[in-house]
């Protein structure tokens, strides 16, 4: 029994595991799409949407929506905010800012990209807690969305977004 327990766990965290991976690859697909069709825009909007995707239809960037996933505040297990997804995303941003100055840059840029991503895959795949760097420093983590978490409408989504903006301003 206590066999088949653990080869039953073994089996789930792999596959949240690997749901990971591909929804951050969805999120850096869509991102490097934005920076190829539209040149230097194109580029900022893909930075934008790399550091907010999480903030966005109540913790899930577009690949977590697909994959099923969501990212919530371990304190309070409400929905990743604004800040909460730029410290989770930080680090896989960065480098996208060197693909601003020129060849070089994206030479760079590509270099260290890569770097992180097989830094953040290795903790996804190696730490206990599927916790990857971006979500210690946030203080988040992803589960797999269940049929009783309330998903709210996308006007509330707006509304709470524009309160999380303006309100610091204020």
């Amino acid at each position: 029994m206590i066999y088949f327990r653990r080869q039953l766990r073994q089996k789930v965290e792999k596959r949240a595991r690997k749901g990971r991976i591909i929804a951050k690859s969805i999120d850096l697909a869509i991102s490097l799409l934005f920076a190829a069709c539209t040149g230097i825009m194109g580029l900022f909007f893909s930075i934008l949407y790399i550091v907010l995707s999480d903030s966005l239809f109540a913790g899930q960037s577009i690949g977590k929506k697909i994959v099923g996933f969501r990212v919530i505040d371990l304190e309070t297990g409400n929905y990743c905010n604004i800040k909460q997804s730029v410290f989770r995303n930080a680090l896989i941003a960065l480098p996208l800012i060197f693909f601003f100055g020129g060849i070089v840059g994206m030479i760079v840029g590509a270099s260290l990209l890569v770097g992180v991503l097989i830094f953040e895959t290795y903790l996804i795949l190696k730490i206990g807690s599927f916790q990857r760097h971006g979500d210690m420093v946030a203080n988040t983590s992803v589960i797999a969305n269940h049929p009783t978490l309330e998903t709210p409408t996308l006007n509330e989504q707006l509304h709470e977004w524009t309160q999380e903006v303006v309100a610091p301003l204020q």
